[in-house]
């Protein structure tokens, strides 16, 4: 039987065993309305209102945890220059255009949430 852990910010995770006792988490999340705010701020370039600030992505926290742990996995840092050249590799990946809200080669900084 599966069991809800938790579920903040559209994260939802639930908890269950598998044959054998094995601990299983999962980390589920509806990712349909990030990904159309991308597709709405991309026919403006990612630009603000003001012209001012350009976006280049918003990528699902279940996203950038599976991309962490394969970073990790290749010994990559969550930090520091490896982490955005990781990340940035990942954005110009033609299969994670639809995380863009700009161009895809547009400089960016990696900017972690607060």
């Amino acid at each position: 039987m599966k069991r809800l852990l938790n579920a903040q910010g559209g994260v939802v995770k639930t908890f269950h065993s598998e044959a054998g006792g094995t601990p299983v988490v999962n980390t589920f999340q509806d990712c349909q309305a990030i990904i159309d705010q991308n597709r709405e701020e991309a026919k403006e370039g990612g630009w603000s209102p003001s012209r001012e600030l350009r976006k280049k992505a918003s990528i699902p926290l279940v996203v950038m945890q599976q991309w962490y742990t394969e970073a990790q996995a290749k010994g990559i840092p969550w930090s520091g220059e490896d982490w955005k050249k990781f990340v940035a590799k990942k954005l110009d990946d033609s299969d994670n255009a639809y995380f863009l809200s700009a161009p895809r080669k547009t400089r960016f900084r990696v900017a972690k949430g607060d």
